[in-house]
């Protein structure tokens, strides 16, 4: 009995644990190379991705988020900040309000300068 009981739960925890670990997601390789700071090879990744699944939202706002990457010092240059708006802006015209786009459209509009309460709006409309 003791040894059936230790089966069941030696079986319980490795199916937790295999639970535990889950899928990922397709993406989850271009956002290590955004967390390791490797810019243009997340930046190659995320367009490679955008190709090959254009109506997806959260990769354009990865991709997104990946031309902000470009300048290498944290600070994304003007130039990179009006590709990533008009990337976000062509997407929300196409899908609607997509809470992915909306947050990737209040990042632009922060790092414009824009209206703190424009910016807040935004936010939550993404949270509903």
């Amino acid at each position: 009995m003791k040894k059936l009981a230790l089966l069941i739960m030696g079986v319980a925890f490795v199916v937790g644990g295999l639970r535990a670990q889950g899928t990922t997601s397709a993406l989850a390789e271009g956002v290590k190379l955004l967390n390791y700071e490797k810019n243009k090879s997340a930046l190659d990744f995320f367009k490679s991705a955008l190709d090959k699944n254009p109506s997806d939202p959260e990769t354009t706002f990865w991709y997104g988020q990946a031309l902000l990457a470009q300048n290498y010092n944290g600070i994304p240059t003007p130039e990179y900040i009006q590709k990533a708006k008009a990337l976000y802006q062509q997407a929300l015209q196409a899908k609607g309000n997509d809470a992915w786009l909306l947050v990737g459209m209040a990042h632009i509009q922060f790092l414009e300068g824009g209206d703190a309460a424009l910016i807040k709006n935004n936010l939550e409309l993404a949270i509903t």
